[in-house]
């Protein structure tokens, strides 16, 4: 039986999607409900700079560590790497706390939203 015959003979349409059920609800109350970048950007906190900062200078002696026969090329890629994560997780941490998925005091009082 070919290729083909194989396929055909598989009914994709009679499997049932998987569904997940995800609660709308935010725990803490929301800023903004779909964030913008610059307004996510605006909204860093010293704490998401020195985690972009940590993880940055974290990633580099590792690939010092790890880059045997070429260590500087090794560290200044993971040192990008890192930089780059870095910020991926500030700006996840940063658009959590604007939508009300993490504790948001701080930006609650600053726009003037009620708790």
């Amino acid at each position: 039986q070919s290729t083909w015959g194989l396929l055909s003979s598989i009914d994709l349409m009679a499997a049932e999607p998987q569904t997940q059920s995800f609660s709308n609800a935010a725990p803490f109350p929301v800023v903004n409900a779909a964030p913008g970048v610059k307004q996510t950007l605006m909204n860093f906190s010293f704490g998401d700079v020195a985690r972009m900062g940590v993880v940055t200078a974290v990633s580099m002696p590792f690939g010092w560590l790890v880059g045997k026969p070429i260590r500087v090329q090794t560290m200044w890629m993971a040192g990008t790497l890192g930089a780059i994560g870095g910020f991926m997780l500030a700006y996840q941490q940063s658009a959590g706390r604007l939508m009300g998925q993490l504790p948001n005091e701080s930006e609650v009082r600053a726009h003037g939203k009620s708790q």
